[in-house]
């Protein structure tokens, strides 16, 4: 079944850990009697808390770990031996270019593989949505070489399309800042100007509102990024819409990261 929208907010949003952990607080009564459609029996447990390994049998339930503890044999309709192996949460990969990927090879079996169940997509400032009506038949053609039929406009049609891919992880999607401009103004190296400042914004207001969705910025500093944290950061704080900022200054020079960093804080809240 495909994680869907609710599933990818839930893994990046609270962790796997997370889920791990609520149920490990009650695994002293993990034998209560219920049933589970998996249970992972005789593994050594890592759960993700940075508490030690210890034995335990996992209980997993729809699409949540429902039990850690010590389960009955009549308790399972199905059961893994996990007997000499480590059992931990998934792993997050909250850096992957799998944006059109994703749709090529549904399956993700290279994930799957290094257990990898949970990855994020549309690094260093480039997503695979919004298209911009401009951009559209170039994209459409890039994506048609891998054999992918790039049918979304927007991130929720976007993200409605990995819904109906049946794909096999969970996926969130960082909105590149990147992408964004370049559907305002092409790759012209300028300042934007109020109104494609706006239409930016607008563009961002309405990606944070498709669930499982977040905003990335480019690796270089410029001025349009400093705008855009500057006018988002507050109306986003302030209205409570969702979604993280991950400003990524790897290649910035000390002077841009410092200048960086004082608009951000002047552009926050108080408090």
């Amino acid at each position: 079944m495909a994680p869907s929208s609710n599933t990818r907010r839930r893994f990046v949003g609270t962790g796997a850990a997370a889920l791990f952990a609520s149920a490990v607080r009650g695994r002293a009564s993990a034998e209560v009697v219920a049933r589970f459609d998996v249970v992972i029996r005789g593994g050594t447990v890592l759960d993700g808390t940075g508490a030690p390994a210890y034995p335990a049998d996992v209980g997993v339930r729809g699409d949540q770990v429902a039990a850690v503890g010590r389960i009955g044999d009549d308790q399972a309709s199905l059961v893994i031996d996990a007997t000499s192996h480590h059992v931990c949460p998934g792993f997050i990969d909250i850096h992957t270019h799998s944006d059109g990927g994703i749709l090529t090879y549904p399956g993700a079996d290279s994930r799957v593989r290094q257990g990898i169940t949970t990855e994020l997509a549309g690094n260093c400032g480039s997503s695979a949505a919004p298209i911009a009506p401009s951009r559209a038949e170039e994209l459409r053609r890039e994506y048609a070489e891998d054999g992918v039929t790039a049918d979304w406009t927007d991130v929720a049609s976007y993200l409605a399309r990995l819904d109906r891919s049946g794909i096999a992880i969970n996926q969130a999607l960082l909105l590149g800042q990147g992408t964004l401009r370049r559907n305002a103004i092409g790759n012209l190296d300028r300042p934007l100007t109020a109104g494609e400042r706006a239409a930016i914004l607008r563009a961002v207001e309405e990606g944070l509102e498709a669930d499982g969705t977040f905003v990335a910025m480019n690796n270089r500093i410029s001025q349009s990024v400093a705008h855009l944290h500057v006018h988002v950061v507050p109306r986003h704080r302030k209205d409570g819409l969702r979604g993280f900022f991950w400003p990524r200054i790897t290649y910035a020079s000390e002077a841009e990261a410092q200048h960086y960093a004082e608009r951000i804080a002047k552009a926050l809240p108080e408090g």
